[in-house]
């Protein structure tokens, strides 16, 4: 069974909301599979949890570059293109 977590990173500037998320699959042995990362803004979403999700469903999907950037920590090599 795959189980998907999320890691976010979160702003809010003059009511906009930003959101940038990387969605990381997980097998049952709790092992990282691959990533993919997205983001987001909204004029609706000021609370972090709802920019968050919104991202997540609706944001656009960063370049493998971009998604380096923001998540450092995360392995390059299994990012989910």
């Amino acid at each position: 069974m795959l189980e998907e977590t999320i890691t976010a990173r979160y702003e809010n500037t003059n009511d906009i909301g930003i959101a940038v998320v990387a969605v990381l699959t997980h097998n049952h042995f709790d092992r990282l599979l691959d990533w993919t990362a997205y983001i987001g803004a909204s004029t609706n979403n000021r609370y972090e949890s709802a920019a968050v999700a919104a991202a997540t469903r609706l944001g656009n999907k960063l370049s493998e570059a971009d998604a380096h950037y923001y998540f450092p920590g995360l392995p390059i090599g299994i990012y989910r293109l």
